[in-house]
């Protein structure tokens, strides 16, 4: 436990530049994102409401997130890690930093979309607040349905959900961005 939580300090959350799409290509090639190319990725990153973020490690990028802010509300268009370090903290850490910053920029609501077969992600959602408020049927091909989750950024007066309000908070873990 000592070398994950020692691992885990060395992370650092930064904006995402053109040097990164290379790591950031490949970690989507292990995804349901594996649609993702250079291009798509470059606009993204020119785009004025569009914000991409990379998790890095003494050896590179291990994870990524992209992210919009619209009319007063976000939606999370893309939460990958690298194989070998799922399960250990760094898409929480993502998500949790998205959330931070949609909150910043005035979003009263988040949502986004995850394959129903992932279980990780979807433990990940619920356990952060996201409520399933959807389905898209056959979204990543037939048979393979896509759930909607949103959940309410705390402060906003909106109370259609209920049960699901993120309060946002400053962790130590995010102050290299």
């Amino acid at each position: 436990m000592q070398a994950r939580s020692e691992a885990t300090a060395a992370w650092r959350l930064r904006d995402m530049a053109e040097a990164d799409l290379d790591a950031v290509l490949t970690i989507a090639a292990g995804t349901d994102l594996a649609g993702l190319n250079r291009d798509g990725l470059r606009r993204e990153l020119q785009l004025p409401f569009a914000s991409c973020q990379v998790l890095a490690a003494a050896d590179g990028v291990i994870g990524y997130s992209i992210h919009w802010v619209v009319a007063g509300e976000a939606e999370i268009h893309a939460v990958a890690v690298s194989a070998g370090i799922r399960r250990q903290g760094a898409g929480r850490l993502l998500v949790e930093s998205v959330l931070e910053r949609v909150g910043r920029a005035g979003a009263t609501r988040c949502q986004l979309e995850v394959a129903e077969e992932n279980a990780a992600g979807r433990a990940l959602y619920t356990g952060l607040g996201f409520c399933e408020v959807g389905r898209r049927r056959d979204y990543y091909g037939s048979g393979r349905d896509s759930l909607l989750f949103e959940c309410r950024i705390m402060g906003s007066k909106d109370s259609t959900l209920p049960n699901a309000e993120i309060s946002i908070t400053m962790h130590k873990s995010h102050s290299a961005f």
